[in-house]
């Protein structure tokens, strides 16, 4: 995602991107006089990635190592590790396989087979840098070469699933967690501040790397509605509202975060019971069962066995 200061907005789906005012007026003047080049060095900034130090997950470390080669001449990498029905496991924007450090095995020990897939500028893909339909294409070629059970997404990778599903990957299960519901509004709250001229020509610019326009991407336009979707309230990096906007009853979570719902075992044990085909609901409060803070406190209150002595 683009670096600068993000703003919570309580009501609005819209992403917001604030910069100093310098830097909003030399955008408003470039932007004007100059949209073109100015959209060439802000999507260039914008797709440039922060590679964390690499982490060894334990139960991948001795997994199937494939090389996956991509339309541009460049590779993402894939470990596949377990047997049984094979899930693939997508992260998002900065993120790598370290982030399945607590699902992945959890998948293995239910009897599935796990793959894991580094997209381009991240963990061990090539590069430094990323775009949502190199996310897509890593997947759909670690579907080509392994097969395809079911896909788990986070974030960023859930748009890339959204383009590789509309795109013709067939998958049983989809399990999406706090997904980027649309990767063009951070185009356009990045662009804004320079004018609708300069919005235009980053949506067009991107266009031409994505190949197919930039505001058609979203998974409002892209994915299938059978997703298990969660989502945490309290989001800072991607906001439940945005979410929710695309996925009306997904199911919530709360104090978790963006990262963290990826650790949680409520969210371990749903996503296990989804991808087996069991239907997963939520609590009388809308929440994942096991993270809603009233049902924690009904319990405590009004159940005898939690009362203390």
């Amino acid at each position: 995602m683009p670096q600068g200061s993000l703003s919570r907005p309580a009501s609005s789906t819209n992403v917001r991107i604030r910069f100093p005012w310098p830097l909003r007026a030399l955008l408003r003047t470039l932007g004007a006089v100059a949209p073109g080049p100015t959209a060439d060095v802000l999507l260039a900034r914008m797709l440039r990635t922060r590679r964390p130090p690499l982490r060894v997950v334990p139960v991948l470390a001795h997994g199937d190592r494939v090389e996956l080669h991509l339309s541009d001449g460049v590779h993402a990498v894939a470990r596949a590790v377990g047997s049984g029905p094979v899930i693939h496991l997508l992260h998002g924007w900065d993120g790598s396989a370290a982030d399945w450090r607590t699902l992945a095995p959890a998948l293995v020990e239910a009897g599935y087979r796990v793959v894991v897939t580094e997209a381009l500028g991240h963990g061990e893909g090539a590069g430094s840098a990323a775009h949502v339909r190199w996310f897509a294409e890593s997947l759909r070629a670690a579907t080509d070469h392994f097969g395809a059970h079911g896909v788990v997404a986070h974030s960023f990778g859930a748009a890339a699933t959204g383009i590789a599903t509309a795109g013709g990957l067939s998958v049983a299960r989809v399990v999406l967690l706090a997904p980027e519901p649309d990767p063009a509004d951070w185009l356009r709250a990045l662009a804004s501040h320079g004018g609708p001229r300069l919005v235009a020509a980053m949506l067009g610019r991107m266009a031409e790397k994505l190949q197919r326009p930039a505001d058609q991407v979203g998974l409002r336009h892209t994915l299938r509605r059978d997703a298990l979707v969660i989502h945490d309230v309290g989001d800072r990096q991607v906001t439940f509202a945005r979410s929710a906007a695309v996925f009306p009853s997904l199911l919530r979570t709360d104090g978790l975060g963006h990262r963290g719902v990826l650790h949680h075992p409520a969210v371990v044990g749903a996503v296990r019971s989804w991808l087996g085909g069991a239907a997963v609901t939520g609590c009388v409060h809308g929440f994942l069962p096991g993270t809603c803070a009233g049902c924690a406190l009904e319990r405590d209150l009004y159940e005898p066995h939690c009362r203390a002595a």
